[in-house]
Parts: structure tokens; sequence; C-alpha cells
């Protein structure tokens, strides 16, 4: 039946990168692997992106993951992404809980718990030698 069949499935893979919202950290990186599932709007990341243990310059502003492969759909909702983070080490006290993505970006704002305001951006100068960072997100993309 026509109503069975998939529109618009793509699969595929990216490379994630960190980054800060006013500049990137300059770093080489141990591992930077991303896949992907693309079905109609929606769209399914997976990343592990490592930092080289020696090296590292931190960046600065808000700390994101860049290099997603599609825009986010320009709609009114810019935020509330589904996301989750299976491993996190190097990057105390910016350790992701949540993310963030604004329309038409390619990259997503890691955001962090904090006691006054429960939670923040993570902060790009937080990356370190040896930073990683592994998780999943999914959002809608334009068509």
């Amino acid at each position: 039946m026509t109503s069975e069949r998939l529109d618009d499935y793509e699969e595929g893979s990216w490379t994630p990168a960190f980054n800060g919202s006013s500049s990137n950290p300059t770093q080489s990186y141990a591992t930077q692997i991303g896949r992907y599932v693309k079905i109609g709007q929606y769209v399914y990341c997976e990343f592990d992106v490592k930092l080289a243990g020696s090296g590292i310059s931190a960046g600065s502003g808000y700390l994101k993951i860049g290099g997603v492969p599609f825009q986010k759909a320009n709609d009114a909702q810019t935020y509330g992404i589904n996301a989750t983070f299976g491993y996190v080490i190097n990057l105390s006290p910016s350790v992701p809980t949540a993310a963030y993505m604004e329309a038409t970006a390619t990259s997503i704002y890691l955001m962090s718990p904090t006691p006054t305001t429960g939670v923040a951006y993570g902060d790009a100068a937080h990356v370190t030698n040896s930073s990683r960072v592994l998780g999943a997100f999914s959002f809608r993309a334009d068509s």
C-alpha cells in the first residue's frame, strides 16, 4: 500500500565538532563520529566527539556541538529538542543534561544544570584535553 511506504528516507554520517558561540576551541580530535537517520522532516542524530590528549586551547561563549547534517526548521519553537547524553568526561562543571537548537541552525547548544536557574548554557571554556561527549538528539528539519 502506498501509505506504508517511507517518504524521503536517508541514512548517513556527519562530523561533529566542539564549538563556542564566541570562538571555537582549537584542538585536534581523537574521535569524531556522527550518524543520522532522516525520515521526511524528522532527523535523529548520534555522535561521539573526543578531543586529543594535549594541545587544546579552550573556546569562549556557550558550548555547542557543530556540524549537524541538516538545518533546523525555521519555526516558532527553537528549543526543547530531544537529547540524551550517555557519556561525558572532562567538561566539569558543564556536564550537559539537555540541548537547545535555534531555528535554521546546524549546531546544538549543550545545556547544564545550575543551582540557581535550573538549566543554563554550558561554557566552551570548560573544554579541556580529552573532553568527550557521546549523545543523541532529534529535531524537525526544513524540508
